[in-house]
């Protein structure tokens, strides 16, 4: 969608479900950004902290004589 377009066809799958204007296209994928992102952030969060409980465990300890 360009600016000054007047409406866009709202998509479920191939069936059309409605239509947006410009500016609540532009708030929707604002919106859909900011969800992936935070989506983003936590699948990186809990790959980053179960590859540290991994390698906590994994480790080896120092033996005591």
């Amino acid at each position: 969608m360009r600016p000054g377009d007047s409406e866009c066809s709202v998509l479920r799958g191939s069936t059309a479900v409605g239509t947006r204007t410009y500016e609540q296209q532009q708030r929707s994928q604002s919106l859909e950004r900011r969800r992936d992102a935070v989506n983003s952030a936590l699948i990186l969060a809990y790959g980053a902290t179960g590859s540290l409980v991994t390698w906590l465990a994994t480790r080896t300890r120092p033996t005591q004589t």
